[in-house]
């Protein structure tokens, strides 16, 4: 939960003597003097001890522009004495005692208010969950560094403040959505990556059965020429065999036999005819040149089947009985 920002610097200054006073620690109210001040738990997000900050308003807007922004706190507290402390140390300290989360940033501002004009230092304290990345906290760094030696501490806690807010710091949720919305994207890609290639696959495949069926069709094709050629000419063999057949009918045995090789006969011309005719209707233009009308898949099939019902009808008109 954000802490409150402070109102003003004396009820802070209270708040942290109600504090200090149980432990011992003796922190001054006025300007005068340097108080050494151990590290204790804030009690805001801004705490000025000696009131050293020239605009405090002005900080604590941009503290409150940073969280507005990342849903991060950057805790700034500003005081004359260390105790003995080295600057870094102190502020690791005073952020435990304060129970500041892993999403919590913190600044120390330490100033000499006896020097003329003052001697300023100060430790910024950027811990990994609150995701701002390494080059920026050491760029920010530089710059505090650099203010400090200006001996601005209004200037140290605003340029820290902007260096943080530059940086880009990032919202609760938003690495995971990032990461989430890559993955989306992998994924996405990888689907239609792996589509593709198998649309790509089964492509291939199916030229490949169809070469092999418009070969096995033109065999067939060439093959079902010849048995035709060979149906007619068995047809044509069979009639002539009728007619002379007739001549030799003397008794209604023979009259009975004829009547049957005829309706022999006139299934076979039948089904020579059904050959002609599905089979002019599978290609275009001549033999050698065939151009199939259906797929060379379905003109092999419907092959096959001519070709059964050819040889058949052949087989047929070889065993035709005349009367003897």
């Amino acid at each position: 939960m954000r802490r409150p920002v402070a109102g003003s610097a004396r009820p802070l200054r209270t708040a942290v003597l109600a504090l200090a006073l149980p432990v011992g620690l003796s922190i001054g109210l006025s300007g005068g003097a340097a108080s050494a001040v151990p590290p204790f738990d804030l009690p805001a997000e801004l705490v000025d001890e000696q009131g050293v900050l020239a605009h405090p308003e002005a900080v604590q807007q941009a503290q409150d522009a940073y969280y507005e922004e990342t849903r991060r706190q950057l805790f700034v507290v500003v005081v004359d004495d260390l105790d003995g402390w080295d600057t870094p140390s102190w502020l690791a300290q005073t952020a435990r005692l304060s129970g500041l989360g892993q999403e919590d940033l913190a600044l120390v501002v330490v100033t000499d208010v006896d020097a003329e004009p003052g001697i300023v230092t100060a430790a910024l304290q950027v811990p990994e969950g609150a995701g701002v990345p390494a080059s920026a906290v050491a760029r920010t760094e530089r710059d505090i560094s650099a203010a400090a030696a200006r001996g601005d501490a209004d200037e140290v806690a605003r340029t820290a403040l902007a260096g943080l807010r530059a940086a880009g710091v990032d919202r609760p949720g938003d690495a995971t959505a990032r990461t989430l919305w890559w993955a989306a994207v992998v994924i996405l890609v990888l689907a239609v990556a792996g589509t593709v290639a198998l649309w790509l696959i089964q492509r291939a495949r199916t030229a490949t059965r169809e070469a092999v069926d418009r070969v096995r069709a033109e065999e067939l094709s060439g093959t079902l020429g010849s048995l035709v050629v060979e149906l007619d000419d068995a047809l044509e063999e069979a009639q002539l065999e009728l007619g002379l057949a007739q001549a030799r009918v003397e008794d209604e045995e023979a009259a009975a036999r004829l009547r049957e090789a005829q309706e022999t006969v006139r299934l076979a011309e039948a089904e020579a005819g059904q050959v002609h005719r599905r089979r002019s209707e599978l290609s275009l233009g001549p033999t050698a040149a065939l151009t199939w009308r259906v797929p060379p898949g379905e003109a092999v099939a419907e092959l096959e089947q001519l070709h059964t019902l050819a040889r058949s009808t052949r087989e047929r008109l070889r065993g035709l009985q005349l009367p003897a």
